[in-house]
């Protein structure tokens, strides 16, 4: 129902308007609200975004991961880092397993100029089963590449 209603109607709103649609008539699915929750973030309309994943009832561990990391994803895309960083430290606690809001928070450390929790997070990252390791030591290198290049910049200031 939800792919039908992206899929058939390409205008955002008529879009969102079929997916609430689709939400009364399944409260709490995962999928649906989840989509709903796109639609808004896409048009800026981020506490609607907000609000949408609040709905959304969780089954599993992986389900409240998901829950807890795509409102992290909202709050971040709106600017609301502190927030964002508590929703993706939850999302990790929910299933540590997950590489995503390890990802999730060395990318706002990064932003942030966080550069050693930047890297900790990667690492953390790296260390989990089944995680291409070698797209996480590239990573790690170009950030302490940027380390070195900003300390070396400024001590020939």
């Amino acid at each position: 129902m939800a792919a039908t209603a992206l899929s058939r109607d390409r205008d955002a709103v008529g879009a969102s308007r079929e997916l609430e649609l689709a939400a009364d008539q399944l409260p709490g699915d995962s999928e649906i609200l989840s989509l709903l929750a796109a639609s808004y973030v896409e048009r800026a309309m981020f506490k609607e975004a907000h609000d949408v994943l609040e709905r959304i009832r969780v089954h599993s561990d992986r389900g409240l991961l998901e829950k807890l990391f795509y409102i992290g994803f909202t709050l971040e895309r709106a600017g609301q880092l502190s927030e964002a960083i508590e929703e993706y430290d939850a999302a990790h606690r929910a299933l540590p397993s997950d590489p995503r809001p390890l990802d999730a928070l060395a990318r706002i450390a990064g932003r942030l100029g966080r550069h050693d929790e930047e890297i900790n997070y990667l690492q953390q990252a790296e260390a989990l089963p089944g995680v291409d390791r070698a797209a996480y030591e590239a990573r790690i290198a170009e950030v302490r590449r940027l380390i070195e290049t900003s300390t070396s910049g400024q001590s020939q200031q």
